[in-house]
């Protein structure tokens, strides 16, 4: 594992609100392209993305993450006092 993380890591333990913000930060991102992925078909988009060769797989993956880019950001899923 790569130093930074491991400082990172150890950064977060002594400071555990830090790394909650953290996690519900990286947690509400994950969560809101997850439903956006279903909710707009992008899953399908994904599929075919695979299946293309891979010089259009790279083109493929940017629109897709332009599309999902495209959508206004996320309600804050977590107030953190």
């Amino acid at each position: 594992s790569s130093p930074i993380l491991v400082l990172k890591f150890h950064y977060f333990l002594r400071d555990p609100k830090k790394f909650l913000e953290f996690f519900a930060r990286h947690l509400q991102v994950f969560l809101f392209v997850f439903f956006r992925t279903v909710q707009g078909h992008f899953v399908k988009y994904l599929i075919y993305c695979i299946r293309e060769s891979f010089h259009q797989k790279i083109n493929c993956l940017k629109s897709v993450v332009k599309s999902i880019l495209a959508f206004p950001p996320p309600p804050p899923l977590f107030i953190i006092q």
